[in-house]
């Protein structure tokens, strides 16, 4: 198995350009992990192995899998998916700013 090393966490912050102390290493959304990151992954293991993938997503996972596959990207390359606590719906936020997100989010 391979853990991505998805923008954020503590197994991304060796940016070849950028710092992660600046805001443009933090300029990015979900947008560009679904056009470029996943892709990138999905591409490198397809090249190592020569086997289809069983994609595991949790969380944020889940959204850009779905999103990727919506878009008919990585389909070829995938096996299976399973999609643990997906992000499929924001009308369920209850926070202050969850709210905003979900009554601005361009997606629903």
């Amino acid at each position: 198995g391979l853990q991505t090393p998805d923008r954020g966490t503590k197994y991304s912050c060796r940016h070849i350009s950028l710092d992660p102390s600046s805001l443009a290493y933090w300029n990015w959304s979900w947008d560009e992990i679904v056009s470029y990151d996943l892709l990138v992954m999905f591409n490198y293991v397809f090249s190592q192995t020569e086997q289809k993938i069983n994609y595991v997503g949790h969380s944020l996972g889940t959204l850009i899998a779905l999103a990727s596959f919506l878009e008919g990207k990585l389909v070829s390359q995938l096996k299976s998916a399973a999609l643990l606590s997906p992000i499929a719906y924001l009308s369920h936020m209850n926070t202050k700013l969850g709210v905003v997100v979900a009554k601005s989010f361009v997606g629903e």
